[in-house]
């Protein structure tokens, strides 16, 4: 028997050219000793996320709640919760999809870290 987990993951697009292909989602086998970081660094490196010219893409990852923010100038992903963390703990399976890449645009990662941090909404991609 397998034990697998198969995660479903979906991104918000960037653009109206970007919406061709929304909801931009991918399918995730996974061990259930998977990490967070582990399936996140696997989504950075292998280019999940849309660039945005300019160079400064912020993203959060979610599912019930936020997981990590991803900037598209950072290498590496800042975490909400402890990179260590199973991923099957940071999901519910019947929620789809299971994670979610949410875009804010140009916002400043570093402080849409601290606000989520404290607990406070996250702004508007648009502001």
């Amino acid at each position: 028997m397998n034990d697998n987990l198969l995660l479903i993951i979906w991104r918000e697009s960037v653009c109206m050219g970007d919406d061709t292909y929304a909801p931009h989602e991918l399918f995730m086998e996974v061990t259930p000793s998977t990490t967070l970081k582990e399936v996140t660094n696997y989504l950075i490196k292998d280019h999940y996320l849309a660039s945005i010219a300019g160079g400064k893409a912020t993203w959060i990852l979610q599912s019930n709640r936020p997981l990590a923010v991803v900037a598209q100038q950072w290498e590496q992903a800042s975490f909400l919760i402890p990179a260590d963390t199973l991923i099957a703990d940071c999901i519910e399976l019947e929620q789809k999809p299971n994670l979610q890449f949410v875009y804010k645009g140009s916002a400043d990662p570093n402080q849409l870290v601290e606000q989520l941090l404290d607990g406070k909404p996250s702004p508007n991609r648009f502001t």
